[in-house]
């Protein structure tokens, strides 16, 4: 099938695990897709050539622009979001932008053919308004996963991923952060992501606490092998017990366990049952982050292999893709 990819960032994280990334594995194979990348609106000329159009992440004038243009010559549309554009808090730098979107996000869902989403509570956010939404969760590419570096972290080193978009995240635990570095002064820290919780480095500056802040790394393989390169026990995953991040997928956790680090994550249904430690709220994160250093300190990372196991069983993407290759073929036939 010929489909065309209409996409805002080419290289970003979100199309690595959403958009072009999938789709390359699934064009690899002799004689299976062409497709077609298009970051601007189609003429006439990409319309005639395309069995299926996938719009990634549809929230500007243009994106809905796009949908109807396909649409208006017969053309099936399949939209695809890992976020909950309905529940961005009124805190994210990104609020005023998202928020001016929604009209084109809800257009765009009733006017596609077929919604996928990264996550069950997504799909729940999303299926009031479109008529047909599917749970495609994020996957790790086969070939990445056989690069896997073979064997589990070592240093006593914790790591947080983040931007400024995750600046109330980080906040929720900030306190129990500071008391757990101050108890535990031969670990340090790594605020991978450009952003600096200033509150915390204070803290850390005035107590003598070894910390990093790293800028983000674009290309999703250069950061897997930084990460790994860190060597850091524990990764640590707060979030705010808000709509907007209970829609958020796992990534973190499996990005984790490929660079052989265990993981601390909220015990969502989203992160459950996925060989990690869970915390239930602010108050016992650092009793279940201390917990976990703890072991780490032993060398008991016992839930590493288990949590690999998963992936390899369920979120290896030439496993996640015949989800899609069945969205392709329905589509298909729509033609």
């Amino acid at each position: 099938m010929r489909v065309n990819l209409h996409y805002h960032e080419l290289l970003n994280h979100t199309s690595f695990y959403r958009c072009l990334g999938p789709f390359i594995a699934m064009a690899e194979p002799k004689g299976a897709h062409t497709v077609r990348c298009l970051p601007s609106a189609p003429t006439w000329a990409d319309v005639m050539q395309a069995d299926v159009a996938f719009v990634h992440r549809p929230y500007l004038p243009e994106d809905l622009a796009t949908i109807r243009k396909y649409k208006a010559y017969g053309v099936p549309v399949w939209i695809d979001y890992d976020d909950d554009f309905f529940g961005i808090p009124q805190s994210s730098p990104v609020y005023e932008k998202i928020a001016e979107a929604r009209q084109n996000v809800t257009e765009s869902l009733k006017a596609a053919d077929i919604v996928t989403v990264s996550t069950v509570c997504l799909k729940d956010v999303y299926a009031p308004i479109a008529k047909n939404v599917r749970v495609i969760p994020n996957a790790m590419p086969d070939q990445l996963a056989a690069n896997r570096p073979n064997r589990p972290a070592r240093m006593k080193r914790i790591v947080w991923r983040g931007n400024a978009t995750h600046a109330r995240d980080i906040d929720t635990v900030k306190d129990a952060v500071i008391r757990v570095a101050m108890a535990h002064k031969d670990w340090d820290w790594i605020f991978l992501g450009g952003y600096r919780p200033w509150e915390i480095c204070e803290e850390f500056t005035r107590n003598g606490i070894d910390f990093f802040v790293h800028p983000w790394i674009p290309d999703v393989y250069d950061y897997m092998r930084f990460l790994s390169k860190l060597d850091a026990a524990i990764m640590i995953v707060p979030l705010e017990d808000q709509p907007f991040n209970h829609a958020k997928s796992n990534i973190a956790w499996m990005e984790a366990t490929w660079a052989g680090t265990l993981s601390l994550v909220p015990a969502w249904p989203e992160w459950q049952s996925r060989g990690a430690m869970t915390y239930e709220n602010a108050e016992n994160f650092e009793e279940k982050l201390t917990s976990l250093m703890s072991q780490t300190a032993r060398g008991e990372m016992v839930a590493l292999p288990a949590a690999w196991s998963i992936i390899t069983e369920h979120l290896l993407l030439s496993k996640v893709n015949q989800s899609r290759e069945r969205v392709l073929e329905e589509l298909g036939g729509r033609v």
